[in-house]
């Protein structure tokens, strides 16, 4: 592909997600009030969903062209790039306030999940469907915080 229609589609591609972004989170805490849902439950389930959705079709893709290493790019990085910059650009904005209860249970629960990848990764320099399944479920730290929201 050209240069300049890569650069069109790229421009058009970060309009569309602009504007999507809006409506997610609109749609999102609507979706809260009206099931008077914790809204860290609504961001845990729905709210990462969507906005996993285009790394879930990136990382299949590169996977089925034979791309693991892009693959398991794209997820680790995209974790990295939310927690580290995402986070930051949003408590430059505002600050961040976080219940104790969610530092002190779920993020340990998280970071535990995502650390799995690296020893699993060391022994064989694969990543098999058993282990991938295992490293994906991240049901405790959703079942944990919908426990206390109820």
């Amino acid at each position: 592909m050209n240069l300049l229609p890569a650069c069109v589609f790229l421009a058009a591609g970060l309009l569309i997600l602009l504007k999507g972004a809006g409506f997610l989170v609109d749609g999102a805490v609507a979706l809260a009030e009206r099931f008077g849902i914790s809204p860290l439950i609504i961001g845990l389930t729905v709210v990462a969903m969507g906005t996993s959705a285009p790394e879930v079709a990136a990382s299949i893709t590169a996977a089925a062209h034979g791309f693991g290493d892009t693959a398991i790019g794209n997820v680790y990085g995209s974790n990295i790039a939310n927690l580290a910059l995402i986070g930051g650009l949003c408590a430059l904005i505002a600050p961040i306030t976080v219940r104790p209860g969610v530092i002190r249970m779920e993020m340990p629960i998280m970071l535990f999940v995502a650390l799995l990848l690296w020893p699993i990764l060391a022994l064989d320099s694969s990543l098999t469907r058993e282990e991938s399944g295992a490293n994906g479920d991240h049901d405790p730290v959703i079942n944990t915080e919908e426990a206390r929201a109820y």
